[in-house]
């Protein structure tokens, strides 16, 4: 198996790479196609397996647009898993639709509770808790991995409710995914991690100061990964925790 991730804040990462321990196969960074503007051939005759969070009912609109330029050659199978604070929502009709669109067999999908990382919306479990629920995690990872690793098919479909997938998705990408709140504090020592983060590219510092430009998706990678916690949005995000590669501390 080829194990693709997208990952703003550690979550789907730490899924990917725990799965790739099992199954003992590469693991793929699509932060790192997108960045560095790259689609990408690959081949692999296991079948491919994609790690990605839930953002307003779906998959990422960078991850899609991505895997639709890639060219995924040998295997037409392929495995879904995704993140997510409590449910994927209707993910897999659009995954399906994904599939049928890049002539793929779609083998499995299914979804595992992560922390809540969307810090400029909601409220987020501090570090201790974090940690919590990614132990909680790890059963149900590993046994979907093995389930990949023998190359069987999940044996049910995840029914998630379609409203935020298919109504408030459209809105929310029109009305709330805008870097346009993202602004500093006078704890930024302007060391440029938010912009070496930033899968878009949409970061660049100005007189060590970043500015934020117009290709924005939220994945709160420089927010929650900034080590001054000096990246705030707008007023929603003040006292929050912040909890970036949570698997570092496991």
């Amino acid at each position: 198996q080829m194990i693709f991730y997208f990952s703003g804040t550690g979550n789907s990462r730490y899924v990917a790479e725990k799965t790739a321990e099992t199954v003992q196969d590469e693991v793929v960074s699509m932060n790192a196609l997108l960045k560095e503007g790259k689609a990408g051939t690959f081949i692999s005759e296991k079948p491919y397996v994609f790690v990605l969070p839930v953002y307003a009912g779906r998959m990422p609109r960078v991850a899609e647009h991505c895997i639709e330029k890639m060219q995924l050659e040998g295997s037409s199978a392929v495995y879904f898993i995704m993140t997510c604070f409590e449910t994927p929502y209707a993910s897999e009709k659009y995954i399906r639709r994904l599939c049928g669109r890049k002539h793929l067999e779609l083998s499995g999908f299914d979804y595992v509770c992560m922390p809540q990382s969307y810090i400029a919306m909601y409220d987020v479990p501090d570090h201790d808790q974090a940690v919590q629920i990614y132990r909680k995690a790890l059963p149900k990872i590993t046994e979907m991995a093995e389930k990949i690793r023998r190359q069987e098919k999940f044996d049910h479909q995840v029914n998630g409710g379609g409203m935020m997938s298919d109504v408030i998705n459209p809105v929310f990408y029109q009305m709330a995914v805008s870097a346009k709140g993202f602004h500093t504090t006078d704890r930024c020592t302007g060391c440029g991690l938010c912009a070496e983060r930033c899968p878009l590219n949409n970061i660049r510092l100005q007189d060590k100061v970043p500015q934020w430009g117009n290709s924005c998706t939220h994945c709160m990678a420089c927010i929650d990964g900034c080590p001054a916690q000096a990246i705030e949005y707008k007023k929603a995000t003040a006292g929050k925790s912040r909890n970036y590669n949570i698997a570092a501390d496991l």
